[in-house]
């Protein structure tokens, strides 16, 4: 009987501990805790951190814990840095074959302004607009097919480029240089590093669905009650601050 009693009382002060841990100790308590021996503790940690990560959003969440929902401005600085990190040795690559002579930048005068130039004023009509030129292109099924038998090469090594680039790194600590230099971190439904799957489906799925929706597909985390964009939504990745940031 005093075995048993101590056991409830164990479980009962592990009970009490799990509620009041923050995901961040859940995270160290799950990748620590033998789930042969503990099963049933195992679950429950399980489970509280799944519950945690939907639960959390931009605003329930204090100012300096760890497990809080970065804001957009986070998430931007991070993108940038980490698209300049991976493009970075693509451009020195190109300035060297240029340097060499293997690269053309090309020559020639310029695209003719004014009358039939594509950016002037022709015959003294007014200059389309940004939002008319994207409306007409959306709205001519041969210039989107022109444009994507031009560039859909590049865009695609683009692609495969920057899965090859970051998805280790995601896969393993859920983190790259620019999530590092922003205070960010990527996590799957448990806790852990999403690993190379989730990983290279955010990034197809952001580079495919942001496009498609004119950003609307990243502007989502505005409004989403965990702040994850739709390319996190459909890759099963969370966002969270790092901790210590």
């Amino acid at each position: 009987m005093g075995e048993e009693h101590d056991g409830s009382r164990d479980d009962r002060e592990f009970e009490d501990r799990v509620r009041n841990y923050t995901l961040s100790q859940l995270e160290d308590v799950f990748a620590h805790i033998d789930r042969e021996a503990h099963f049933e503790r195992f679950d429950r940690v399980q489970t509280e951190i799944r519950s945690r990560l939907e639960d959390l959003t931009p605003e329930n969440e204090g100012g300096e814990d760890p497990d809080e929902v970065p804001r957009a401005a986070r998430r931007l600085w991070a993108s940038v840095v980490d698209l300049f990190v991976s493009l970075l040795p693509a451009a020195v690559v190109g300035l060297v074959l240029v340097a060499a002579g293997v690269v053309s930048l090309g020559g020639g005068d310029p695209p003719g302004r004014g009358r039939g130039g594509l950016g002037g004023r022709g015959g003294g009509g007014d200059e389309p607009t940004f939002f008319d030129q994207v409306v007409s292109f959306l709205s001519d099924p041969e210039k989107m097919t022109e444009a994507l038998e031009t560039y859909g090469p590049y865009y695609g090594a683009l692609v495969v480029y920057r899965i090859v680039l970051v998805v280790p790194q995601w896969s393993r600590s859920g983190s790259s240089a620019g999530l590092r230099e922003a205070g960010v971190r990527l996590v799957d439904s448990k806790g852990g590093a999403p690993g190379a799957v989730r990983g290279a489906v955010r990034i197809v799925g952001a580079y495919i669905i942001y496009p498609m929706t004119l950003g609307l597909g990243a502007a989502w985390l505005l409004i989403d009650r965990s702040g994850r964009s739709i390319a996190d939504r459909v890759s099963g990745v969370f966002v969270l601050r790092a901790r210590g940031s």
